[in-house]
């Protein structure tokens, strides 16, 4: 019987060889293997994923090559297999997916067949394609495409679901994850497009004011224009109706009709002329616009 020290005197004096391994995002990633009886463990940091063959040199690892296709295709088979549901891309080469079975995956481990994401995938997936991958400790690394378990354009989906009235709950899963996905996506592209036109309707009204001197407080989207609030050189504030030209729409004083003709520069000039001629009107120039249309009601 081999004894503790000779055991503990064997690992001491192994010298490690060269092994492939996945490394399936980039950061700290922990590599762990048994290689003839013998427990190593590396910690890997900055290495591009992917599957990489690596030459220990003391503490550390020294990347060589990439791995050959049959050393991957061994890795691949000494893990447990699972089959999986693609949902949604989480990043590069990587998809969240369900269990395809998700009763069959809690009894191996897969707690509640909850999503997780598959990593290392090579080839261009679809939403709905089955998916054959592997467990390295929980996780989960793409092996292939399986197409005999079936695959669902998201229309097919529907009316298969709506016709079984489903015992295929693990795709109704995928497809919930889908949907509220595509949505949540719809809703981001929709937000970030209203973002760059205020972000670039913004930057205008505040060239025109700046150039005249005056500054931009607030420009608030109403209807088909904006209400802007802006100080002027002297300090008074103002509230006007702008369009996304940066004309005026309603100044909320009188201009006898001649709004429109006057953009964020020359306003300014006209409130400190006004000021100097006194008028009694512009010291009440507080529009309450709504942007739909030029006969707005002011408080005064």
């Amino acid at each position: 019987m081999t004894s503790l020290l000779e055991t503990a005197l064997r690992i001491a004096d192994y010298k490690p060889q060269p092994f492939v391994a996945p490394i399936p995002i980039d950061g700290l990633v922990t590599v762990s293997l048994m290689q003839n009886g013998v427990p190593l463990d590396y910690a890997v940091r900055g290495e591009a994923p992917g599957w990489w063959e690596f030459k220990p040199n003391q503490k550390k690892l020294i990347r060589t090559r990439s791995a050959y296709a049959n050393e991957i295709s061994t890795y691949l088979q000494a893990l447990p297999r699972f089959y999986t549901i693609a949902c949604i891309p989480s990043g590069e080469d990587a998809w969240l997916c369900v269990p395809y079975s998700a009763a069959d995956a809690e009894q191996r481990g897969w707690s509640r067949g909850e999503p997780k994401i598959v990593y290392l995938i090579d080839e261009h997936i679809e939403p709905f394609d089955v998916l054959v991958t592997r467990s390295m400790a929980g996780v989960l690394i793409y092996d292939s495409l399986d197409h005999r378990l079936g695959t669902f354009t998201i229309s097919e989906l529907c009316k298969t679901l709506q016709d079984e009235k489903p015992k295929q709950h693990d795709w109704l899963n995928a497809y919930n994850i889908i949907q509220e996905w595509q949505a949540k996506a719809e809703q981001e592209a929709i937000l970030a497009k209203v973002q760059n036109e205020m972000a670039s309707v913004e930057n205008r009204m505040k060239f025109l004011l700046e150039f005249m001197g005056a500054r931009l407080i607030t420009n608030e989207k109403r209807g088909n224009g904006y209400q802007v609030t802006w100080q002027a050189p002297d300090g008074r504030t103002y509230k006007m109706g702008v369009r996304e030209d940066g004309h005026i729409s309603v100044a909320g004083f009188c201009l006898s009709g001649t709004d429109s003709q006057h953009n964020l520069s020359s306003i300014v000039q006209i409130m400190e002329e006004a000021h100097r001629l006194n008028r009694f009107d512009v010291h009440h120039a507080y529009a309450d616009y709504d942007g739909n249309n030029d006969d707005d009601d002011f408080p005064f």
